[in-house]
């Protein structure tokens, strides 16, 4: 049986503010439907006949940019609109090992959720309602994931080892994220042999694992003993309220000096034990595309238009030389204003000055904040709560 359990708590930092949780977490469970239910679509796919689930759990982990006023909501629109899209696909079989156009058409999807509603709010963009996305569907032993920003997933085989799915989206400044509307750093792929999935915005997934900077870091090391406390649990249904319960009281227990920021950990696990034949075996992980700057610079800019349909705009030679410089040296941050300016319409050639300029600008503010306010950056342990720090220890 496939079980989830998810805990969201507004972080130390937002407290103080008076600001609300800017994460949010969507999670469903989606039942497959049987041969005879599916039509003729899913008769003229070849199903794989090792592996047949019954059951898949769609979840998504949105964090809000904090810089941005409407970024809560913004997490709340995309990660509910990601899941829904998910969802439906999966039903219709249009997930396939190693074919991420349909999770392609989620983000999308995703995206326009947002857009639309910023398209109703005079005083603000899209940008004002910024955020990350990380979206899996997993039916128990085989993954599909898709991720924009810095939150991310981890999964685990069936002896309890972890291992990689996404990796956190970073410009060159550590506080510089690529969100779900700078659409050329999004990630899809596909993975075996999951027998659970760890999912977590960045003010807890930096405590599953230590990451490599930049732009498509992946983990270096892995912090067995936290992953452990949330997935290695010996439960049933029964046990789904309480450690519910239990993982919000651990997360609101972490002192600030460990996570001063939102923290949201969703949980997939499988009760079952191993994996379904041939599941880990036979189907190769295929990370099937990274769409980042040097595809922008090279192929186009792309973005939803008011139907919500992929709108692809290809370079004249002279813009796409200036759009090779300006995106390897400003990466999200460039491709964000880009997409807002032709989204208000502006010609090709006019949205790349506009967003270039848009984009020095930030880049510049972002300098001064890092070298005048944060200085040197703090590098805080992973802490792994002991003892009677927290009720989420004694359900282990």
């Amino acid at each position: 049986m496939l079980i989830h359990y998810e805990a969201s708590v507004t972080g130390p930092s937002h407290k103080l503010q008076g600001r609300s949780n800017q994460d949010c977490c969507c999670v469903r469970v989606v039942e497959v439907p049987r041969a005879e239910e599916a039509g003729d679509a899913a008769e003229s796919r070849e199903a794989p006949a090792a592996h047949a689930p019954s059951q898949a759990i769609v979840a998504a982990v949105a964090d809000g940019v904090s810089s941005m006023i409407l970024s809560g909501e913004g997490a709340h629109l995309a990660s509910e609109a990601a899941v829904d899209a998910a969802a439906e696909a999966f039903v219709r079989g249009e997930l396939v090992p190693g074919d991420a156009s349909a999770l392609k058409g989620v983000f999308e999807r995703a995206l326009r959720a947002v857009a639309d509603v910023a398209a109703g709010e005079p005083a603000a963009d899209i940008a004002s309602f910024a955020c990350t996305l990380c979206l899996v569907v997993w039916d128990g032993a085989r993954v599909w994931y898709g991720n924009a920003g810095d939150s991310g997933a981890i999964a685990v085989d069936a002896a309890g080892v972890p291992f990689a799915l996404t990796h956190l989206h970073r410009g060159p400044l550590s506080c510089q994220v690529f969100p779900l509307h700078d659409a050329y750093h999004w990630e899809f792929g596909f993975a075996a042999g999951a027998a659970g999935v760890l999912m977590a915005t960045d003010g807890m997934l930096e405590k599953f694992a230590t990451w490599e900077p930049g732009s498509y870091g992946a983990p270096t090391d892995f912090n067995r003993e936290a992953i452990d406390l949330f997935m290695a649990c010996d439960i049933d249904t029964d046990d789904v309220p309480a450690l519910c319960g239990g993982a919000a009281d651990y997360l609101r227990a972490l002192p600030a000096t460990c996570v001063d920021d939102d923290k949201t950990v969703v949980a997939l696990i499988n009760t079952e034990d191993g994996l379904p034949a041939g599941a880990a075996e036979g189907e190769a992980e295929d990370e099937v595309e990274d769409v980042t700057a040097e595809r922008l610079a090279t192929t186009g800019v792309s973005f939803a238009d008011a139907d919500g349909d992929l709108v692809v705009l290809p370079w004249r030679d002279e813009l796409r030389l200036r759009a090779s410089d300006v995106a390897r040296a400003m990466g999200g941050s460039f491709s964000v204003e880009l997409e807002y300016q032709l989204m208000c319409g502006a010609a090709l050639d006019r949205a790349l000055e506009l967003a270039t300029a848009a984009a020095a600008e930030r880049a510049e503010t972002y300098r001064v904040f890092e070298d005048c306010v944060i200085g040197e950056p703090k590098d805080f342990e992973a802490v792994v709560a002991t003892g009677d720090d927290t009720a989420f220890d004694e359900m282990e």
